[in-house]
C-alpha cells in the first residue's frame, strides 16, 4: 500500500482509503449495520458521534476501535509523564510538541475536553511559554478522565460482542 492521510484522521476518508486497498472486501465480513450492535452509553467527556464513526469502520466488530483505545492509555499516560518532565526542566518548547501529540490522539479518539486542554499547552509551548502547573495538573487530570472513560466504553464494547 502507498497511499497517506493528514491527521486528525478524517474516518470517511480512512474507510475510503481502506476499501480502495482492499477491494472493499472488509476482510471477508458481512457489513452489518451500525445499529446490529447497541452502543454503549457514552460518558460526557467523549464525542459520542467521533466514537460512532471509528465504530463504523468495521460494523459489527470493534476490534480496530478497541485497538485504538487499548493503545490510547498507556501512550497517553506516558505523555503525561514527559510533560510534566518538560515542565519540571522549563522546556516550553517540549511542553507544546508533548502537548500536541496528546491533543491528537485524544481528538481522534473524541476525548474532547483533554484536547482542548492540551490545545492551551501547545500554544504555550510555540509561543515559547511554559504552562503553568494548574494546566499541566489539568491536561494529566484531563487524561485520566478520558482514559477511565474509554476503558469504560470499550468494556461496554467487549460485553456486546
Amino acid at each position: 500500500m502507498d497511499d497517506f492521510l493528514t491527521k486528525p484522521i478524517d474516518v470517511a476518508l480512512l474507510a475510503s482509503t481502506l476499501q480502495r486497498w482492499t477491494g472493499g472486501s472488509g476482510r471477508g465480513r458481512p457489513q452489518a449495520p451500525s445499529s446490529a450492535v447497541p452502543p454503549p452509553s457514552v460518558p460526557p467527556v467523549l464525542d459520542e458521534r467521533r466514537l460512532a464513526e471509528l465504530r463504523d469502520l468495521e460494523p459489527g466488530d470493534p476490534s480496530l476501535l478497541l485497538r485504538f483505545i487499548d493503545r490510547f492509555g498507556d501512550g497517553a499516560r506516558q505523555r503525561v509523564t514527559d510533560l510534566r518532565a518538560a515542565h519540571a526542566e522549563g522546556d516550553a518548547e517540549s511542553q507544546g510538541r508533548i502537548a500536541h501529540g496528546l491533543k491528537g490522539s485524544a481528538s481522534n479518539l473524541g476525548a474532547t475536553v483533554l484536547a482542548q486542554v492540551c490545545k492551551q499547552v501547545e500554544d504555550l509551548g510555540a509561543a515559547g511559554r511554559l504552562a503553568d502547573e494548574a494546566l499541566v495538573a489539568r491536561v494529566e487530570d484531563e487524561t485520566h478522565r478520558a482514559t477511565r472513560a474509554l476503558e469504560g466504553y470499550a468494556a461496554g464494547l467487549r460485553a456486546t460482542r
